[in-house]
């Protein structure tokens, strides 16, 4: 795979701590790098697993080291979807946007805190604000929006 090799740095002091090698050729949006084989695209620290291991893997291939365009085969482990969410909330990696932020909010703050008060059933909040009663059940139950409640 002499061609892959060819679109890898592994000059030293690459990376978060100096010993990444980077992937130069084409790259994803979030940075992973791109491989064209067999006529696909496929990621190049995928590819650089299973140049390593000899076969395709089970999972995701994650990075111990977070750079996504590492293809250092230390750098990377086998890992499920849920250690793939693990690992991201682990190191502070998860934005996680609150409220009106959040672009999806409906509600603003002050109804918020209005509904949290409220001593109506869920049922005539959910109407008032054209909202789903499920909506009203999670601000109420500090589920959603707690940062304000």
């Amino acid at each position: 795979m002499n061609r892959f090799w060819a679109k890898v740095n592994k000059t030293p002091g690459l990376g978060p701590n100096g010993d990444c090698w980077e992937w130069t050729a084409a790259k994803h949006r979030q940075g992973y790098g791109l491989f064209s084989y067999n006529g696909k695209w496929v990621t190049a620290h995928r590819t650089s697993w299973e140049l390593e291991h000899g076969k395709k893997p089970s999972f995701n291939i994650l990075h111990h080291c977070d750079n996504p365009s590492c293809v250092r085969s230390s750098h990377l482990f086998e890992g499920t979807q849920k250690d793939n969410m693990h690992d991201m909330i682990s190191k502070g990696r998860k934005v996680q946007l609150k409220g009106k932020e959040s672009g999806n909010a409906k509600l603003t703050e002050q109804e918020v805190v209005e509904i949290f008060q409220s001593k109506e059933s869920q049922r005539k909040l959910a109407n008032r604000y054209d909202v789903g009663k499920s909506t009203i059940a999670r601000i109420k139950h500090k589920k959603t929006w707690s940062h304000i409640t």
